[in-house]
């Protein structure tokens, strides 16, 4: 068989088996996927809201906090501004008197980045639960309450949220609604495997004396959210996720989102540089043969697909490029005489099964998140066109990586 042939069976097979995997959790637990804990009493919490040129934000954002539906003497909001140039100090001072929860604090920060933020937040902080939300980010008003329960069992020190896509008014706007939303299910099945590998900015809820037992957020890591969940897993603990939903500002512009997919895709690969030996050592059994590999396996197979996709491109244009110019050598119109054929090949099959898994898994997602049937046109985008920008934009992130990039 040729080698080529193999590794795109590789690849296949890959898929196939995530899919597999998924559809499997779904069927195993559907019934309890939104199932939350009862709780007998409600704890002190801190709400974190690093903010660095958030003037369009911040008002609403606090106002949303202010209407958190939990006791009100429970809550304590700090708002942390790294250096902000804008009106973001200003608009946040002038709101100190206007809310009704039991304390709001404002500090500030010389712009060191949102972890040194975070960091510092944490040490005035005084909830025996942390919340962090981002300053452009909305959760709803139970999110507290629908959240909390799930820290029952007292292995828990972290729960994330279904994150969603609040400003979904254009066409990119769209696509990333229905990505969220994807993530969110997935996020949510992979609980069932002990799975979960990042606690999201926009809004996630921590036990506080977890960062007293494995330290504060890592201000060199450039995804803070997905490193010190690694290092709550690495630790054996556990991260669990609520039905709670909190709405995030996604980027509106494509260059603001390649900004945001290369500090993703970074941030990867610096956590699993950091945490690969982990493979090797005595340690939670998920963390070492499934998030790890997980990651490892997905830039592997997505520079493999890029490989491939580009030889295939490659070979059919030089296919085609020697036919026309030979033609023409010898005096012949290739396009008089080029008879077009159509014959399927191991290919054409393999490609097929891939973007029917595709298309069934992200069905399935759909259905079970309530995503109205109006998404499907984008649904067809999403397959044809904006997840193969992903392998391209991975390639661009591992050349930054490996140049030391740290511009956010």
């Amino acid at each position: 068989m040729d080698p080529i042939d193999i590794i795109f069976i590789s690849v296949t097979g890959l898929v196939l088996y995530v899919t597999f995997l998924f559809v499997l959790l779904f069927f195993r637990n559907r019934k309890k996927m939104a199932l939350i804990p009862n709780i007998e009493k409600l704890p002190t919490i801190t709400i974190l809201v690093p903010a660095y040129n958030e003037e369009k934000n911040i008002r609403h954002s606090i106002e949303n906090l202010n209407k958190l539906n939990y006791p009100k003497n429970l809550l304590e909001i700090i708002v942390i501004d790294d250096h902000s140039t804008d009106n973001t100090l200003k608009i946040v001072k002038s709101m100190e008197n206007q809310l009704d929860i039991g304390s709001f604090k404002l500090i500030t920060n010389d712009k060191k980045g949102k972890a040194e933020a975070l960091n510092l937040g944490l040490k005035h902080a005084k909830g025996e639960f942390i919340v962090v939300v981002d300053a452009d980010s909305y959760p709803q008003k139970n999110s507290l309450l629908e959240s909390i329960p799930f820290f029952d069992d007292e292995d828990v020190m972290a729960v994330t949220t279904k994150i969603l896509v609040k400003n979904d008014h254009n066409f990119l706007g769209r696509l990333q609604a229905l990505e969220y939303s994807l993530i969110s299910w997935t996020r949510k099945l992979s609980e069932y495997i002990e799975g979960i590998y990042v606690t999201p900015g926009p809004f996630a809820l921590y036990r506080k004396q977890v960062f007293n037992k494995i330290g504060y957020f890592d201000p060199k890591n450039a995804t803070e959210d997905i490193e010190i969940a690694w290092r709550i897993l690495s630790r054996g603990y556990k991260i669990k996720m609520s039905p709670a939903k909190a709405y995030t500002n996604a980027p509106e512009k494509w260059k603001q989102w390649v900004k945001q997919r290369l500090r993703w895709n970074i941030g990867g690969m610096q956590t699993t540089a950091k945490y690969k030996s982990f493979m090797f050592r005595k340690g939670p059994s998920s963390f070492k043969f499934y998030i790890i590999p997980f990651f490892s396996l997905s830039y592997f197979v997505t520079f493999l697909s890029l490989s491939l996709f580009m030889y295939l491109g490659y070979l059919w244009i030089y296919k085609n490029l020697s036919f026309i110019i030979s033609a023409y050598l010898i005096g012949v119109d290739p396009f008089k005489h080029y008879v077009f054929t159509f014959l399927p090949d191991l290919f054409l099959y393999f490609g097929i099964i891939l973007i029917t898994a595709a298309i069934f898994i992200i069905y399935m997602g759909m259905k079970d998140m309530k995503i109205k049937q109006k998404s499907w046109p984008y649904v067809a985008f999403y397959l044809t066109f904006y997840i193969t920008i992903f392998p391209f934009l991975m390639a661009y992130s591992l050349i930054k990586y490996a140049q030391g990039y740290d511009d956010w």
